[in-house]
């Protein structure tokens, strides 16, 4: 499997598309693959779906 960076995009310091642009400034990481997650909490919660007996919730 291929190292890669997974950075949250709503950090609030640093932020998350200061992450990757440190990446690609060092030349050692400059060429690590970087995925920025941008959902909302919100959407987060409701693509899990409600409480159920089977959720553990």
């Amino acid at each position: 499997m291929r190292p890669g960076v997974l950075v949250e995009g709503d950090l609030p310091r640093p932020d998350g598309h200061e992450v990757p642009r440190s990446i690609r400034a060092d030349a050692h990481t400059r060429m690590l693959p970087v995925a920025i997650r941008s959902a909302p909490a919100e959407v987060a919660v409701l693509a899990r779906g409600p409480p159920g007996p089977c959720s553990g919730g």
